[in-house]
């Protein structure tokens, strides 16, 4: 008798598992934006459909897309013997000069690409987050950043960003 409820318990939490999980898995998911990829000559970059974009903005910004509320910019400029490390560092330098209340979060370099994280902050503006991807080209370093104040437009930023490649 005592063997049947410890395998009608067993039985029960087995059952009650597997029903949370299907629970769990059909729940309510976040709605994905569809996305359209800028495929240009040097590199290839996704956004969210429904911005407006911009090529060739200026010699040195090939790209620019946005909404009434965000901005995704990719820049370019010439090695000129620099390495990535450097060119990062001089990067993180005038950020500390020219942005008010900059506040670097971390950098990480990997092989020919740098992912720059940092926030903006001061007593007159909401805190501003920015993730800036750095990739080495051949002769050109090009740069992709897009700032963003909540969750929901972060996991945008994240997608926009780490579709961010050389062609």
């Amino acid at each position: 008798m005592k063997q049947g409820v410890v395998d009608m318990k067993k039985l029960f939490i087995i059952a009650l598992s597997v029903v949370a999980l299907l629970f769990y898995s059909c729940g309510d998911k976040k709605v994905p934006y569809n996305y359209t990829t800028h495929h240009g000559k040097e590199f290839s970059i996704e956004y969210p459909s429904n911005w407006t974009s911009e090529v060739n903005v200026h010699p040195v910004a090939p790209f620019v897309a946005y909404s009434d509320y965000q901005t995704i910019r990719v820049g370019t400029r010439l090695i000129g013997g620099i390495s990535l490390d450097s060119f990062v560092n001089e990067r993180i330098e005038n950020f500390e000069i020219l942005l008010v209340g900059f506040n670097l979060v971390n950098k990480e370099i990997n092989g020919d690409e740098a992912i720059i994280r940092y926030y903006t902050e001061d007593e007159e503006s909401p805190k501003i987050e920015t993730i800036m991807k750095i990739i080495k080209g051949k002769e050109h370093f090009y740069g992709a950043d897009c700032s963003y104040d909540s969750e929901a437009q972060k996991d945008t930023v994240e997608h926009i960003i780490n579709s961010f490649t050389l062609n």
